[in-house]
């Protein structure tokens, strides 16, 4: 049996370096985009309900609630002041009465922490996240991809960030989830913003 020489051992070993530095060198966009996401973690702090500001056509209806109330001071004989006087102690009822209970139209802000670990690799310009949506029993109402902008984080920062949902159907005691998925396939990576973003 030939043992090899030394000089054999050697030009092994640099073809061995020059095939892994060519791997390494030919990694593809979307490979590159897949690494970097394995980097970030995205975390829920907590959310912020914002109701929406009264329509300008409830702002109306208060404005025609108040001359109504005006009008019944003025004298019962008066017809006018006896149809305005009705119509006033009627918007006043339905005033009165409790919103049922239920789902309304609502913007929610998530508090999230983002934080880039940097083993290698400029940052993204951001993360794409799955949003989900529980209602107070815990079944999901809706999920939904959301961006996150995260361009020019450094290695090791964290960064909080707050994303925006306008118009969810809130309901008080619903809850929310936010995940970074791991592994996306590629045939679903055209949904994910940070693989276009790169020119993928």
């Amino acid at each position: 049996m030939r043992w090899p020489t030394r000089s054999s051992l050697t030009t092994l070993c640099i073809a061995a370096l020059v095939v892994t530095v060519v791997g390494c060198a030919q990694e593809s966009p979307e490979e590159q985009v897949a690494r970097l996401r394995t980097q970030y973690t995205v975390e829920l702090n907590g959310f912020t309900v914002e109701e929406p500001e009264p329509a300008e056509g409830d702002a109306a209806k208060a404005g025609a609630q108040e001359a109504a109330a005006v009008a019944s001071e003025a004298s019962a004989a008066a017809v006018a002041g006896e149809a305005a006087m009705e119509e006033g102690e009627e918007a006043m009822e339905e005033d009165e009465e409790e919103m049922p209970p239920g789902p309304r139209p609502a913007d929610v802000i998530l508090h999230l922490l983002v934080r880039f670990g940097g083993d290698g690799g400029e940052a993204l310009p951001g993360v794409t996240v799955e949003v989900t949506q529980a209602d107070p029993s815990g079944k999901e109402k809706q999920r939904t991809r959301q961006w996150i902008d995260a361009a020019g984080m450094q290695p090791d920062e964290t960064r909080q960030v707050d994303l925006k949902l306008e118009g969810v159907e809130y309901e008080d005691g619903d809850a929310f989830s936010v995940l970074l998925r791991e592994g996306v396939p590629p045939e679903e990576r055209g949904a994910y913003r940070e693989f276009a973003e790169t020119g993928s």
